[in-house]
């Protein structure tokens, strides 16, 4: 599992988009670790005068870069994941250490690369695909819950772990997923120490130790 995690994060490296405001007046380059490498600004708008559009402009270009890298890794790992996590063919699923009646269920593939590298969890894990947004178009029938009941049936799981991001439609979803699964599982969500509103993602280890250690049971 460690030289798997190792060769993921020697591929975030290789990630490198680069995001841009004003029409390239401004750029940000960044890997796929959301670090940034570079910042470009134009000569012209080195100047005190300009002061707060160059500001305005780090925000958008440094915010279109973070854009860019999500959607990349997406790209180059997302589909990959989901299909190995359902087909039970990923290192996590074959580990025989790990606690098979405990699921983890998280919004994308990223989420799960964040959980394992905190050592915070050693469970087995679901990816859903995203979450529910009416406003984009998303409903529970594009996210993988079917599949996620058929494994917790499948593998007698006892305990599923909600750890979709404290958001509305993070909050939307994890409701509509507990009242999917069957009644005889135990379903907790994730606790406070999580910010509302945040990410998975860009949480810190301890954070994310103290939300799963204080998980609740959904009502």
């Amino acid at each position: 599992m460690k030289s798997n995690l190792e060769e993921v994060k020697k591929q975030l490296n290789e990630v490198v988009v680069q995001g841009s405001a004003g029409a390239g007046i401004v750029t940000v380059t960044m890997d796929g670790s959301f670090t940034v490498r570079e910042v470009y600004v134009a000569p012209d708008l080195l100047q005190e005068a300009k002061k707060k559009i160059l500001e305005e402009l780090f925000t958008v270009a440094i915010n279109d870069a973070v854009l860019r890298a999500r959607n990349r890794i997406q790209e180059l790992f997302g589909e990959q994941m989901i299909s190995s996590l359902e087909q039970n063919e990923c290192s996590i699923c074959s580990d025989l250490h790990r606690e098979k009646k405990l699921l983890c269920v998280v919004e994308q593939p990223q989420d799960i690369f964040v959980l394992e590298t905190a050592h915070v969890f050693h469970g087995l894990y679901h990816v859903l695909g995203g979450v529910i947004d009416p406003m984009n178009g998303i409903g529970p029938e594009d996210l993988s819950v079917d599949r996620l009941i058929q494994r917790v049936t499948d593998l007698a799981v006892e305990e599923v772990i909600l750890a979709t991001n404290p958001t509305l439609a993070g909050d939307t979803t994890a409701l509509f997923v507990q009242q999917s699964l069957p009644t005889y599982v135990k379903v907790s969500r994730i606790a406070l120490g999580m910010p509302i509103g945040g990410n998975l993602e860009y949480t810190d280890k301890q954070t994310l130790a103290r939300s799963l250690d204080s998980r609740t049971a959904m009502q």
